[in-house]
């Protein structure tokens, strides 16, 4: 079955307490959280209160918790890229990595998000990767430990991910690797729904939804050219099942526009319930 949350990175101008509250108000279940909401730092310094403070207020309001964005690897307090990460470096990371990985999973999150980074000029194209896939091995594992699903989110923003193909490789290439695939990063600079679904679909784990158009970031749903309509249809026929996160974070550019961030994700999950109706119908409780 497909579950639809909500992302806090839609509603950050809130403390938490007041950010869940709205979201429960607007009827979701599930939610996603990141680090800013659920502090990272509050799970290594005071781990049994950081679950306790998290779990009572998801449990307030009826939330489902979902993904977890901890933020930056770090060592000694210093944040690092995946392939900056080797030897004792790379230990220290992944310990710091298992400690949120405990929490997360004690307050009920079922996977955890990690980032890849950006490629080193200076090392190249290649030898980025290298360095990078090892790391993100070792700190998949970690999370698989911990009984969660290891996200990254393939991104027009990383050399290393910026099209569906090397995405797909990289996902070969690590095991336990699965995606939180959001089809606006690459609809965007102009591949189709179909290339990132048939390349992509297999590893992902998870989903952001929004609308996009090529050459459009975000865009009103009505120039929306993301193929919902085939990523639910091929998603039933892989027996796919999951959470679809709302994610809508509205830009200066936006506003001027008269864009409203919460209006954009009514209509996204009104579109997305339908799908799910049309082709999970049959799992559907009446």
């Amino acid at each position: 079955m497909i579950w639809i949350a909500d992302h806090t990175r839609n509603h950050d101008t809130t403390t938490p307490d007041e950010m869940l509250h709205f979201i429960h108000k607007l009827d979701y279940e599930y939610v996603d959280v990141r680090a800013d909401v659920f502090p990272a730092a509050d799970a290594i310094i005071s781990p049994k209160k950081a679950v306790e403070v998290s779990r009572g207020l998801l449990e307030k309001y009826n939330l489902t918790p979902s993904e977890y964005l901890p933020g930056a690897l770090q060592v000694d307090g210093i944040s690092y890229r995946p392939l900056e990460l080797t030897g004792n470096k790379l230990d220290k990371a992944c310990s710091y990595f298992d400690k949120i990985c405990v929490y997360a999973k004690k307050v009920g999150f079922t996977c955890i998000r990690g980032g890849t980074g950006e490629m080193c000029d200076e090392l190249g194209y290649e030898k980025s990767l290298e360095l990078t896939t090892t790391s993100l091995t070792k700190i998949a594992q970690v999370a698989i430990d911990n009984g969660l699903a290891f996200n990254l989110k393939p991104s027009k923003h990383s050399r290393l991910l910026d099209t569906p193909q090397k995405a797909h490789d990289m996902a070969k290439n690590v095991p336990n690797l699965t995606y939180t695939l959001d089809l606006l990063h690459y609809v965007e600079p102009g591949f189709t729904t179909d290339e990132c679904l048939r390349l992509l679909l297999q590893f992902t784990n998870h989903v952001n939804a929004r609308q996009t158009a090529v050459g459009w970031g975000k865009c009103p749903i009505e120039y929306n050219e993301i193929d919902y309509d085939m990523m639910i249809r091929r998603m039933r026929g892989q027996h796919w099942s999951g959470v679809i996160a709302i994610e809508w974070k509205l830009m200066p550019s936006q506003a001027v526009a008269k864009m409203s961030a919460v209006e954009e994700c009514i209509v996204m999950r009104y579109e997305l319930k339908k799908l799910i109706r049309k082709y999970y119908a049959d799992l559907l409780i009446p």
